[in-house]
């Protein structure tokens, strides 16, 4: 048990522990704070918009009104999932402010235009992106001018039902 050390000549106890010494218990715990660490570690990549993950950028849009429209509501070009809203406000001017968040890969003319779509008769509401024809691409927190807010279903029943002359106004 005891042995010269190879400094200054002192000697010290060397304890000599192989693995059949180990109690299983011991062994177990190993195993439950690696596999307690790696989920942990998916739990932090998957939980949240991590700003050194995201592969995305924001830029903004104001509209007359967003009825109806959600945080998380897709943003689409051509039917294509390039985006999300994230957040809605109000301006000063009392206007909707939508953030979104629009993939990297996508590049947009700073003269697209955004317009409040329905999916199916009373379905969830979703932004669609008509693409411009210009060559200047929207920088990162830029705002898009050209919105057109969407048709209001409810509003637009009670119009019909309740008679009202400017239906079609």
């Amino acid at each position: 048990m005891f042995a010269k050390s190879p400094v200054f000549g002192k000697e010290k106890m060397y304890i000599e522990k192989t693995y059949e010494d180990v109690t299983p218990e011991k062994r177990n715990n190993w195993w439950i704070g690696l596999v307690g660490l790696a989920c942990s570690g998916f739990v932090f990549i998957q939980g949240g918009p991590w700003p050194v993950l995201d592969k995305s950028y924001t830029v903004y849009a104001d509209f007359m009104s967003v009825s109806g429209l959600r945080e998380g509501a897709q943003v689409e070009v051509a039917g294509v999932k390039v985006g999300s809203v994230k957040n809605i406000s109000l301006t000063k001017d009392n206007r909707a402010r939508v953030k979104m968040n629009i993939y990297n890969n996508i590049f947009l003319p700073d003269d697209s235009s955004l317009a409040i779509k329905s999916r199916g008769l009373a379905g969830e509401k979703i932004i669609n992106m008509s693409r411009g024809v210009s060559t200047v691409v929207l920088k990162p927190a830029g705002v898009l001018v050209e919105t057109e807010s969407g048709a209001d279903i409810e509003d637009l029943f009670t119009k019909l039902f309740f008679g009202s002359t400017s239906l079609l106004k």
